[in-house]
């Protein structure tokens, strides 16, 4: 499955990041467009809709936890080879392209059982 042909196929996911040895970044895609997207460096939990297009899942984050200035940001991730890779944000009024580390990439959590499909 190099696309995501069917939104389905994402919806009830876990999705990780190991950002070091005690650091795991996540996003869990839930029903009706939801996510959840923790940012275990900031210890912080995101929440938005999320978008697929073809091959790219786009995220809009609209809050986030303990913050109550924050501002809506988007994130692009590349669907290829049973991994989601970072290839776009834009924070707030600023659209500037990240470089993503090459290392920083989700693989899907197998384990993780969601029931809120």
């Amino acid at each position: 499955m190099d696309g995501l042909k069917e939104i389905k196929q994402i919806i009830g996911t876990k999705w990780i990041s190991q950002v070091s040895s005690n650091c795991t970044d996540y996003i869990i895609f839930k029903n009706n467009y939801k996510f959840e997207d923790y940012d275990c460096e900031m210890q912080t939990m995101y929440f938005g809709k999320y978008y697929v297009t073809n091959d790219t899942i786009i995220l809009e984050t609209d809050s986030a936890q303990y913050m109550h200035d924050f501002s809506k940001s988007t994130l692009k991730l590349l669907f290829s080879h049973n991994k989601l890779k970072p290839i776009y944000s834009k924070y707030g009024h600023l659209d500037a392209v990240t470089v993503f580390d090459s290392t920083f990439i989700f693989y899907q959590d197998t384990t993780f059982s969601f029931y809120d499909k």
